[in-house]
């Protein structure tokens, strides 16, 4: 009795293997990426509301305020950033208060007052500057 083995292809092999890595790899990053996206989406929108909630839209668009996703995916920072008479403003919100920077100058307020704040800082920009 003869026992007959099939051939093993080992070109083959490595080339199989290769291509299940590489679709693998290709699902885990595409997966992340959506995750990433997923993840800026609702910052961003919750950072919208919140700003929304604090201060009018009339102003928002009036000043041009933009909304700044977060660009790096360990820090997940949303900001909103405007130019007002060439000083850039920028907006942040932790989970107790809002904080304007203006001149590397940052003041922390709740959230009530940043209305009164922001306008207020403008008024000095614009009057002693």
């Amino acid at each position: 009795m003869e026992i007959i083995l099939p051939q093993f292809d080992m070109e083959e092999a490595i080339k199989s293997a290769w291509q299940a890595n590489q679709a693998k790899t290709e699902i885990i990053n595409s997966d992340r990426q959506k995750a990433l996206e997923t993840a800026i989406n609702a910052l961003t929108g919750q950072f919208q509301k919140e700003l929304d909630t604090y201060l009018d839209s009339v102003i928002q668009s009036s000043l041009k305020i933009k909304i700044v996703p977060p660009t790096q995916l360990s820090i997940f920072e949303v900001y909103a950033r405007l130019d007002y008479l060439s000083t850039e403003i920028k907006l942040k919100r932790d989970s107790q208060n809002w904080e304007i920077t203006i001149n590397e100058k940052s003041i922390v307020i709740p959230p009530d007052l940043l209305r009164q704040t922001l306008l207020l800082e403008l008024g000095k920009l614009k009057n002693e500057g």
